[in-house]
């Protein structure tokens, strides 16, 4: 079946159901789907486009509340953790948050949804990226859909690198060591620009550095706590390799403040041989002001750099790489220490916001929630949206084909840029080894703890190389003990430990059933976050057609088979329906009997 149709299909579904179940009040206009995003230039026409594309198809209302920056952030926690229901005027029925919020949302019993079987007969969800999917994953079930996704890359001056005959450094030493030899050179050029100076983004990039020394089988092997172990990695070679990667950048880059903004401009104004950011820049590099277009036509564009070693986790050790050690490494590099060819161990850093689907919501609204946004990640309703200078970048691997330069071209895009852009993020977004934000209720004290590391082993003036050096034991026990602290104040590995690895999406057999974050000191108890688990009260043995009239059922039924297996996992039980698990329905003024040759 093709995308369109079986959107069309879907949206057939979705009409259908708002027909025949409506709201949870009976006899009462139904209320909107309420849908809560912080102001973002990508989405600021979204409430044109959810009317034109999904109210109007399928008659459910949308009520779209879009967030200044600041209240969004201010209220970004208190909606996560809101354990009410959504109303016409409260809380959300699709919330557009990084996906750090899965952390918060999993502390409320039943509030992250599972939309497992939903995404089962999603053509669209299927043609995503498996890097991409990971980040509206947790504990193993979908529980969001992506929306505004983009990896983070290497931009160099092309002009430069060719007039010099450079070439493209691959290792975190060799990028450090050219950025140096070229600092403030004839050209006069950053070596590179990485930091938004003034904007506390250092844990950030410690993380980018990190992952290519500590990641090395997916995002799930773990990067700030080994899985297993819950042993912190960072008071390691590791560890210390990075901090001293982002201490050598950091005296390379900037000094222009670039409050309030942090926008990173520095390369896009031509300040900068080589810069690492997310992928929007190319946008901005080419249709955006004139100011950031200096360097269009020669934004060169590469992979993130990658390591030729890597962690022994027991001896806390960089190792050489090798087939086992780095089975991910889709590439070579010389060894920066011996020069050896070795493989590369790389992590493609993707930032992700997502349409985080509220488990409390109505199943129904639950579903038009999933339709609503799968509709628009997937298909063309974004139209010139796609290639204005804002957040939205294709999320297809097909959209990133050399097929579609044409219509960048077509649009004001460097030819060349455009290449150089498919390419890259083709290739990141194929990555087996994505680095995703950690999705746990306790991420800010983590970053915190990085931030405040990053921060002291900077401090020193890069003249003062001896006084870092002597630093360096102490930020790295330092941060050990913070992030051990964090382990204790989660309630000590036994609470902790299962929620980490459900975050990596690894969760153990001994971890207990499904998702949701332990309640902190319950020593592993869980409480359910995640609405798949056996002990949400939500959960129900029942079929789709218990809950609908008959001839809305056997529609339903017919299209969306995907749709009754979620259905009998979320629909929530009458009151005359309760009982063991499994057992059937039994008489009762609501229960309808279905006969079906399905």
């Amino acid at each position: 079946m093709s995308g369109g149709l079986l959107s069309s299909v879907r949206l057939a579904v979705a009409s259908t159901l708002h027909a025949c179940v409506g709201d949870d009040n009976p006899g009462s206009e139904p209320r909107p789907l309420r849908i809560v995003t912080p102001d973002l230039s990508a989405l600021q026409s979204l409430g044109k486009i959810l009317n034109d594309t999904f109210s109007e198809s399928t008659g459910i209302p949308v009520t779209l509340e879009i967030m200044s920056l600041a209240t969004y952030f201010q209220q970004r926690q208190p909606l996560l953790l809101d354990s009410r229901p959504p109303t016409a005027n409260s809380s959300y029925d699709v919330l557009i948050v990084s996906v750090t919020g899965m952390g918060d949302a999993s502390q409320v019993p039943g509030k992250l949804a599972d939309l497992t079987y939903l995404s089962l007969g999603d053509d669209g969800w299927g043609k995503l990226p498996q890097s991409y999917k990971s980040s509206a994953l947790y504990d193993n079930a979908v529980r969001a859909v992506p929306l505004l996704t983009f990896p983070f890359i290497m931009y160099y001056r092309l002009d430069v690198f060719d007039r010099d005959n450079l070439t493209v450094p691959t290792t975190w030493e060799d990028f450090t060591a050219l950025a140096e030899r070229y600092h403030k050179g004839p050209d006069g050029l950053n070596g590179a620009c990485m930091l938004p100076v003034g904007c506390r983004s250092e844990s950030v990039y410690l993380r980018v550095i990190l992952g290519a020394y500590v990641q090395t089988h997916g995002p799930s092997s773990g990067l700030l706590y080994d899985p297993d172990t819950l042993a912190p990695l960072l008071n390691s070679e590791a560890g210390a390799q990075a901090l001293k990667i982002l201490r050598r950048l950091n005296a390379v880059g900037p000094t222009e403040p670039a409050t309030p903004t942090c926008i990173a401009e520095y390369f896009t104004r031509g300040q900068c041989l080589m810069a690492v950011a997310d992928a929007t820049r190319f946008k901005y590099s080419n249709i955006g002001n004139a100011a950031n277009r200096v360097v269009r036509g020669n934004v060169g564009m590469a992979l993130l750099p990658g390591s030729t070693r890597v962690l022994d986790r027991p001896s806390r050790r960089l190792v050489p790489c090798d087939a086992k050690r780095c089975p991910l490494a889709t590439d070579q590099a010389l060894d920066p220490t011996d020069g050896v060819v070795r493989p590369l161990n790389r992590v493609i850093y993707v930032a992700s916001s997502v349409a985080l689907v509220n488990g409390l919501s109505p199943p129904q609204y639950q579903f038009y929630g999933y339709q609503l946004f799968s509709m628009l990640v997937t298909s063309d309703v974004f139209g010139e949206l796609r290639y204005q200078a804002n957040e939205l970048l294709p999320l297809e691997p097909g959209k990133m084909n050399p097929d579609h330069a044409a219509d960048w071209v077509s649009r004001g895009y460097d030819p060349g840029d455009t290449a150089r852009f498919l390419d890259v993020i083709g290739r990141s977004a194929s990555s087996d080894n994505a680095g995703i934000d950690l999705r746990i209720r306790s991420v800010a004290n983590i970053t915190a703890a990085l931030l405040s590391a990053a921060l002291t082993y900077l401090a020193p003036s890069a003249s003062n190389e001896s006084a870092a050096a002597a630093l360096l034991p102490r930020v790295l026990s330092d941060l050990d003990a913070a992030l051990e602290g964090v382990v204790m104040a989660s309630g000590g590995p036994l609470a902790f430990g299962p929620v980490y690895r459900r975050a990596l999406n690894r969760a153990s057999p001994t971890d207990g059933g499904s998702s949701g974050d332990n309640t902190a000191g319950s020593g592993g108890a869980a409480a359910s976050g995640g609405g798949g688990s056996s002990q949400v009260a939500r959960q129900t043995t029942l079929a789709l057609a218990v809950a609908v009239p008959i001839g809305c059922a056997l529609v339903l039924l017919s299209v969306a088979a995907p749709l009754v297996l979620w259905w009998r996992r979320r629909q929530t039980r009458g009151p005359g329906r309760r009982g063991a698990k499994g057992a059937a329905p039994g008489a009762d003024p609501e229960t309808t009997l279905v006969i079906t040759d399905m």
